[in-house]
């Protein structure tokens, strides 16, 4: 399965279209609604060959980074469409379809899908782990558990920068004791920015 309300959900909360709320709602309703097996296989992509390429849909590359790292920490099977790792730009079909540019790839944008690439492989959780989403205000994040393995993926769209303390937000109020420990942590976000946290 192509999961297009992935894409649409990241690229419209980035650009500011869309709620953290609104992104909450639709991607609980992914995991509630697929069968397991099917969320966790799913092609998540955030541009494909019927489709803007990603670089066009977001231009600003420290924007287009955080989309990359959503989709590489996300349930489901990371799916890129050739030459978006190279920062290829293109507009619907078929203009979305030129040649690998070849000796000419965005090095900023290619160096951070390998870092992401990389990161994804570091943990089991990113690729069998639970998925725990929550939001607040202008922040969307979510926690990805896998055995003894915590890792809290948060996205801030609130230009300044911001302290989270993940017992304000929405979306945890039923975890187990296990991990009640992260909801006392303070957590402090850049403005506009993607962050992890291993625990």
């Amino acid at each position: 399965t192509m999961n297009y309300p992935f894409k649409e959900s990241v690229i419209n909360f980035i650009k500011g279209s869309v709620r953290a709320w609104d992104v909450y709602m639709k991607l609980m309703s992914l995991k509630e609604n697929y069968p397991t097996e099917a969320f966790y296989s799913a092609l998540n992509n955030l541009g494909t060959h019927d489709t803007k390429r990603i670089f066009t849909e977001i231009e600003d590359i420290e924007q287009l980074k955080i989309a990359i790292g959503l989709l590489m920490t996300y349930p489901g099977v990371p799916c890129i469409y050739y030459g978006d790792e190279a920062g290829m730009k293109g507009e619907s079909d078929p203009n979305n379809r030129g040649p690998y540019p070849w000796g000419n790839e965005n090095s900023e944008i290619l160096a951070y899908y390998r870092e992401m690439i990389k990161l994804r492989k570091s943990s089991a959780a990113f690729t069998k782990g639970d998925f725990i989403p929550f939001y607040q205000e202008n922040i969307f994040g979510y926690l990805r558990t896998y055995e003894d393995e915590m890792i809290i993926v948060i996205v801030n769209r609130d230009p300044e920068d911001t302290r989270l303390i993940l017992e304000d937000t929405v979306g945890l109020e039923n975890l187990d004791a296990h991990y009640k420990e992260i909801l006392t942590k303070e957590y402090l976000l850049k403005g506009i920015s993607f962050n992890i946290f291993k625990l």
